[in-house]
């Protein structure tokens, strides 16, 4: 599938992180993995494409101005 996605013109990068629990597949079920992820990887992809991100203070900012539940679920501090 990546042969496929390189040969049509697609630009792919593998990521190893360290193993969250026993092994890599739990990385979205805890916090701890879920930073990982966004501040490491998410945040430099972004930044590579020229796209904002956002720091915690302004998520909050956001959220507080927005009147949303502070327990925001699928976004971490």
């Amino acid at each position: 599938m990546r042969a496929a996605f390189l040969e049509g013109g697609g630009d792919a990068k593998l990521v190893m992180l360290e193993p969250q629990g026993t092994d890599g597949h739990q990385i979205f079920v805890t916090g701890a993995g879920r930073m990982k992820w966004l501040q490491e990887e998410m945040d430099s992809f972004l930044r590579f494409l020229k796209l904002p991100t956002w720091t915690p203070a302004d998520v909050n900012a956001l959220m507080q101005n927005l009147g949303t539940n502070p327990s925001r679920g699928f976004v971490e501090r």
